[in-house]
């Protein structure tokens, strides 16, 4: 995060470029089938917002995880 700051000049563009790289990797692992490492970088991001969600319940549903679709829908509105 430091070097990537450097080279944006601040620490918040570093954060915004990591989250976007992170919700990215949600985004890929999910529509691959890798349920669990998608999950796995969802859950070390900070902040979980609408579109991070979302993939996360669709790619449960998409591979025949509804129970677990389920239960982050119930998570993101608890």
């Amino acid at each position: 995060l430091k070097s990537i700051s450097q080279e944006c000049g601040s620490l918040e563009e570093a954060q915004v470029i990591l989250y976007s790289v992170l919700c990215v990797g949600v985004h890929v692992y999910a529509n691959c089938g890798s349920l669990e490492e998608a999950r796995d970088i969802f859950h070390s991001l900070r902040v979980h917002d609408v579109v991070t969600w979302t993939t996360l319940i669709v790619a449960y549903t998409e591979h025949g995880h509804g129970e677990e679709a389920l239960k982050c829908f119930a998570e993101t509105w608890g």
